[in-house]
C-alpha cells in the first residue's frame, strides 16, 4: 500500500506552526524551534518566488512504513516535477518518471541487498544500492506494461540527473552513487532488460532483476560496452540470461 504525497513549498507559508512543526519533529540538536524557524522564513522571503521557489522542493524522497498497516509514502517536490517539465521536457510523462525512480528506491529499501561478500566496502555496497535503484526505476519506465519509454524518451532518461553521480568508488565517499557513466550505463541497463524482444512480454520480479543485476554489476561499473549501449533496434545483445518460464518469474 503507497500514498503518493506533493511536496510544496507554498505549505509553509499557509500556516505559521507549518514551519515549527517540521523543525520540532526534525530537531535532535537542541536550540529555539522559534528562532530557528524565523531566520528559515527569513531566507526563503528572500528568495525569487519566496515559498515557490523550485529549489526548496527540488527532491523526491521516500518514507517505509514502521508496521504492516501503515502506507509507505512517496513525496514528490514540485521543484523535482519542474525539473522534469522544463530541463528534461518530460511533458505530462513528469510525474511518471519521478515515481518510477522514487518506487524503485522503496522497492530496494523494502527488499535490501543480498551480501555479496563479506569484505564488501561499505562504499561499494552503497553505490551498488543506488545503482540498483537507477536499473529498476529504468527498466519500469521503458517496460511496455510501465511507462512505455521508448525513443527519445529513453535518450532522455539516460541523461537526466539520475543518469549522473557524484563520485566514484576510488573517491572513498561512503555514500557514493556512482561516476555519472555507471550511472548511465545501469539506466541503459534497465532499458535493455525491458524492452529486449525475448524479454519485453515479460513482467521480471524484482528479485530476478536484483540477481542479473548483481552478475553484471562489475560490468557495469568497468562501463562494459556491451551493458552501456542502447540499440532500439536490438542488434547488440546485452548479457541477460535467457528468459525462461523457470529463469523469470512472473508478478
Amino acid at each position: 500500500n503507497i500514498v503518493v504525497k506533493g511536496m510544496h513549498g507554498e505549505d509553509f507559508s499557509r500556516s505559521s506552526s507549518n514551519l515549527e512543526d517540521t523543525l520540532s519533529h526534525l530537531n535532535s540538536g537542541g536550540g529555539s524551534v522559534a528562532s530557528r524557524a524565523e531566520e528559515i522564513r527569513t531566507f526563503i522571503e528572500s528568495l525569487p518566488d519566496k515559498y515557490g521557489n523550485p529549489l526548496l522542493t527540488f527532491k523526491s524522497k521516500v518514507h517505509k512504513a514502521e508496521n504492516s498497516w501503515d502506507p509507505d509514502i512517496i513525496l514528490i517536490g514540485d521543484g523535482a516535477l519542474e525539473f522534469q517539465l522544463s530541463y528534461c521536457n518530460l511533458g505530462d510523462k513528469s510525474a511518471e518518471f519521478e515515481f518510477a525512480f522514487m518506487f524503485a528506491k522503496l522497492l530496494v529499501e523494502r527488499e535490501g541487498l543480498p551480501e555479496l561478500s563479506p569484505d564488501e566496502s561499505n562504499t561499494r555496497r552503497h553505490m551498488r544500492w543506488e545503482l540498483m535503484e537507477t536499473v529498476l526505476g529504468a527498466y519500469f519506465l521503458a517496460h511496455e506494461y510501465g511507462g512505455g519509454f521508448e525513443g527519445t524518451d529513453c535518450c532522455i532518461l539516460h541523461h537526466t540527473a539520475y543518469a549522473w553521480g557524484d563520485c566514484n568508488e576510488a573517491s572513498g565517499v561512503e555514500t557514493g552513487h556512482g561516476d555519472p557513466e555507471q550511472r548511465e550505463c545501469a539506466a541503459i541497463y534497465g532499458v535493455n532488460l525491458a524492452t529486449r524482444p525475448h524479454l519485453k512480454h515479460a513482467i521480471l520480479d524484482p528479485k530476478m532483476i536484483q540477481v542479473l543485476f548483481d552478475n553484471y554489476f562489475e560490468d557495469i561499473l568497468a562501463k562494459d560496452p556491451s551493458m552501456c549501449y542502447h540499440d532500439p533496434n536490438h542488434n547488440m545483445e546485452p548479457k541477460v540470461m535467457p528468459c525462461t518460464q523457470s529463469s523469470c518469474p512472473m508478478i
